[in-house]
């Protein structure tokens, strides 16, 4: 399946957390900031946990590609899939993410380029552009 949603039981877990964190004064109560891989299933379980932490609805969840999975593996340029590069992690267009309605006062966007996600997904490279991005 490419780009899997959150599971029910990732649901129940997500909820949980984010009762644990509302009632708490841990870091991610307290947290300005939340940044999730541009995936479906990361950014539905950001948006949960959002609800738990102290984030205003001004507060949007940053994306990055290079939090994107990768395996060990990703597909450059020429479009070919290379060792480890798996279906499940291609990303889903973020014209379509941006319809979505869970994701519309919650996510902020801007960070991703429509032209290279999801092509551009879950390399190393990308996890060290994300470190300096931060």
């Amino acid at each position: 399946m490419r780009d899997a949603p959150i599971s029910e039981c990732g649901i129940e877990q997500a909820e949980a957390l984010a009762r644990v964190i509302g009632t708490s004064k841990s870091a991610m109560r307290e947290s300005t900031l939340i940044v999730a891989s541009p995936l479906t299933c990361a950014l539905q379980t950001a948006v949960i946990l959002r609800k738990g932490s102290s984030l205003t609805s001004s507060d949007l969840i940053q994306t990055h590609y290079g939090l994107a999975e990768h395996n060990g593996g990703c597909r450059n340029v020429d479009g070919k899939r290379h060792p480890g590069y798996m279906l499940e992690n291609q990303g889903t267009s973020v014209a379509t993410l941006r319809k979505e309605p869970m994701f519309a006062d919650a996510v902020d966007f801007s960070s991703l380029d429509d032209a290279s996600w999801p092509a551009s997904g879950g390399c190393l490279a990308h996890l060290q552009e994300f470190s300096g991005w931060l």
